[in-house]
């Protein structure tokens, strides 16, 4: 991973309430240069689109297919820098080890949201690591954020705004079924296309959840769509958390004005939708402020509560209708009560079905993740097990070097302890002591000499095997033989190959 904390100097300025990162050397040196090619040539950067607290997203060029896509590249705006017209990052404020871990995180959600798909969820089809950080790939999706519709159009009638929410609520609800909160539901977060279809973008602060249980989440969030939970990293948080996001932007897409913080409502009162545009139908100004409740017990529960209160308020068109024309609307709608309690029935059935196939699956996956987890402890014992067994084996050596020295053994370092002659060709075998003066550390050695005494030529450094012993390769000969192998072993003690080479003669 290529990243320099140097602690590079920057200086911030305020444009429009937004503060830019000036970088030491270049001026908002932030983003990647145009042109810049990354993944081997795989991807070309040709533009930025656009840069938030976490992030930077550029809109690529895919070479080989000749296409373009959206690439988001993770970039902690207030901790990472780059001077202009180069690659390499810089942490300032900030350790690697925890630059790492946020970034790790980053490729995990981003490998979790690739196995989504949803027509109004963006979808992530690659993802990689270079430059330090880590980028993802998603379609590039035509069209305009809902902030930048309502700021340059004005609020949107109640028609189109419900459409938009309904279609949102269906993404968002399918996300929670796999215990996943969004926590940054905003109009900038949501792309509106030419053909009307509302997708909900960057999931950058999105994280694992367990409904009502107080959880440990960092505190990202956008001033007036986040509940007032989300302020705080140990809150409880559930699927209301972002009920209340869904809430502020029908606020918004109604009214045209940001709805207030939620840490402000503390102290004072939000004026409700249809108090700034009347015209609001009286159901949905309470459907968004049961929503939008501070206290998350008093909100909507599940996404489908919050949905299926705004569709069972809406008001068909009323027409004027004979008295037969109504007996014969009651007969036919009793009929289709009776037919639609047998589909409904037939339906829910299906759908339990569907339910119990789901909870299975989600069983077995935990039950997975919990067999990885102990193989990967069992993994960490192993190495454990070994690199005791590595650390005994020296104490043991250095027990046998004491005990030379006490018994009056230890006359030099690399002295001969016993030496005796192995193999029909002049091999022997030899045992020797040492003090800390001669050797790389006080200890014991153990040496084989396998090969033919008078025609032997040392070679390269072979490495070292499981035990900690250390081999090198070797040649020897004579007129009736020609051979290579393995010459030395010794052990991990440390012993100096030149005092033992001076002692086979």
């Amino acid at each position: 991973m290529q990243i320099i904390n140097n602690g590079a100097t920057s200086v911030s300025s305020s444009l429009g309430g937004r503060t830019q990162v000036y970088t030491a050397g270049g001026v908002g040196g932030k983003g990647l240069p145009i042109g810049t090619m990354l993944l081997n040539g795989k991807y070309t950067i040709e533009r930025v689109i656009g840069a938030g607290g976490f992030g930077i997203t550029y809109y690529v060029r895919h070479n080989a297919l000749g296409s373009h896509f959206a690439m988001k590249e993770f970039f902690i705006s207030a901790y990472c820098m780059r001077q202009t017209g180069n690659r390499t990052m810089f942490l300032q404020g900030i350790t690697a080890d925890v630059y790492t871990k946020y970034l790790q995180k980053f490729i995990e959600e981003a490998q979790t949201l690739a196995r989504f798909d949803h027509p109004n969820i963006v979808k992530i089809v690659d993802v990689f690591q270079e430059n330090g950080t880590a980028y993802i790939v998603m379609p590039f999706v035509e069209g305009q954020t809902l902030q930048q519709i309502v700021t340059q159009r004005g609020r949107l009638d109640y028609e189109m705004a419900l459409d938009y929410i309904e279609q949102l609520s269906d993404a968002v609800d399918y996300i929670h079924q796999r215990d996943i909160l969004h926590r940054d539901i905003k109009p900038d977060n949501i792309i509106i296309t030419p053909q009307n279809k509302a997708i909900l973008i960057d999931f950058g602060s999105a994280r694992e959840f367990i409904q009502d249980k107080t959880q440990s989440h960092t505190t990202i969030l956008t001033h007036g769509y986040a509940p007032l939970e989300q302020y705080s990293t140990g809150s409880r948080k559930g699927s209301y958390t972002d009920i209340y996001a869904l809430g502020a932007v029908f606020y918004f897409a109604l009214t045209g004005q940001k709805p207030m913080d939620a840490t402000t409502r503390t102290m004072q009162a939000m004026p409700e939708p249809k108090a700034l545009v009347p015209n609001i139908p009286d159901a949905a100004n309470r459907v968004i402020m049961k929503a939008m409740q501070l206290q998350p017990e008093l909100r909507y529960q599940r996404v489908g509560e919050f949905v299926g209160d705004l569709q069972c308020n809406k008001k068909p068109k009323k027409k004027k209708k004979s008295k037969t024309t109504q007996k014969v609307i009651l007969w036919v709608f009793i009929i289709l009560l009776c037919l639609g309690g047998v589909i409904a029935y037939s339906e829910y059935e299906r759908q339990a079905e569907w339910q119990q196939r789901i909870e299975k699956e989600r069983q077995i996956e935990k039950e997975r993740q919990i067999e990885k987890e102990r193989q990967i402890e069992r993994e960490k014992e192993r190495q454990k097990e070994q690199e005791d067994a590595e650390i005994q084996k020296i104490f043991e050596n250095l027990k046998k070097f004491k005990e030379a020295k006490k018994k009056g053994k230890l006359y030099k370092h690399g002295s001969v302890i016993r030496k005796a002659k192995i193999g029909p060709k002049g091999g022997f075998f030899v045992e020797a002591v040492g003090d800390d003066k001669g050797w790389k550390m006080p200890g014991y050695a153990r040496v084989t000499y396998l090969q033919a005494e008078d025609h032997w030529e040392h070679s390269a450094f072979a490495g070292y095997d499981k035990n900690g012993n250390v081999y090198y390769y070797v040649k020897w000969h004579d007129e009736y033989w020609d051979r290579t192998g393995f010459m030395i072993e010794y052990d991990i003690a440390g012993v100096d190959i030149d005092i033992l080479n001076r002692l086979r003669h």
